[in-house]
Formats: structure tokens, C-alpha cells, sequence
């Protein structure tokens, strides 16, 4: 092959070509960088989601620190209790929540008005919409519950 100028600069431009798609793609490997966090708590009282009790039943209250506490004294043995609206759960978010518990004694169940065991998974839309929670204590086909917490799991769904 002749070198004159046309090969010399379709050479040169090949090499710019293939060295700058090799270097410069764009993409990279890593990137570390420091960003400020900000994060505050609010009882369950005031919080997005909220959590009340109704404390006219014996046993049922609000630790004092914002905390729902369930503690059930005096429950009949060998049979089965109800506390109807005893726990209020109320979305004060700007997404619609699905709620479910866990680690929930076989004793104990949480139901809203619609019969719906919150083991399963209770929708309560957004903007201060609640749902109210029966809870009932089978000590005919359970035995007593030990102490122990119970996990309430919210998921926000996209609106």
C-alpha cells in the first residue's frame, strides 16, 4: 500500500476512532460520595402510620412513650375474647398502605370490619383513612401466648 495522504488520514482517523470508543465510553466502575441523612421518629400516635389503642379495656394501653403496648391480664381460660376496635391503624401518608402482622401467637388474631385477618394483608388507602382491628384471644384451641413482639409490616403501593 502507497502511503499518500489519503491513507495517512484514514489511518490517523481509525486510530482516533477506536482508541476513543476504548477510552472514552462513558461508563465507569465506582463511585463513592458523601450525602447528609436527616431522620426523625414520631410515636405511633403521630406518625405516618399510625397506631392507637383503645385503652377502655383493661390491659389494653399506650405505653406513655408513643409505643402501643398490648398486654392482656384476666383472660378467661378455655375460652374465646374479643375486643372490638381495639386497635385503630391510620394512614397519614400520601401512598395507599398494604399492612399485614407476623410473629403473631396462634392465640391471637387481628380482624377489620370486613372479617379480614391482618395475617393476610389489610389495605388502608392514603390521606387519613383508617381501619379498625378486632382482636381476640382463643384460649379454647390455643394455649395461653408467652410474651413476645409482634412485627406490623407496612408496604406502600404507588398511587
Amino acid at each position: 500500500m502507497r502511503m499518500n495522504r489519503r491513507n495517512v488520514l484514514a489511518g490517523i482517523g481509525m486510530t482516533v476512532v477506536a482508541g476513543g470508543g476504548a477510552l472514552a465510553s462513558g461508563a465507569f466502575s465506582q463511585v463513592e460520595a458523601d450525602r447528609s441523612v436527616s431522620v426523625t421518629t414520631a410515636g405511633d400516635g403521630s406518625a405516618l402510620l399510625q397506631f392507637d389503642v383503645d385503652d377502655s379495656y383493661n390491659g389494653i394501653d399506650d405505653t406513655g412513650d408513643g409505643v402501643v403496648a398490648l398486654t392482656f391480664q384476666d383472660i378467661n381460660q378455655d375460652a374465646v375474647t374479643t375486643f372490638e376496635g381495639a386497635l385503630t391503624v391510620t394512614n397519614n401518608g400520601s401512598d395507599d398502605v398494604s399492612l399485614s402482622a407476623s410473629n403473631v401467637p396462634a392465640a391471637i388474631t387481628f380482624t377489620d370490619a370486613n372479617g379480614t385477618d391482618l395475617a393476610n394483608g389489610v389495605d388502608i388507602p392514603s390521606g387519613g383513612n383508617s381501619a379498625n382491628f378486632d382482636i381476640e384471644i382463643d384460649l379454647v384451641d390455643n394455649s395461653e401466648p408467652s410474651d413476645q413482639d409482634i412485627t406490623f409490616n407496612a408496604q406502600a403501593q404507588s398511587n
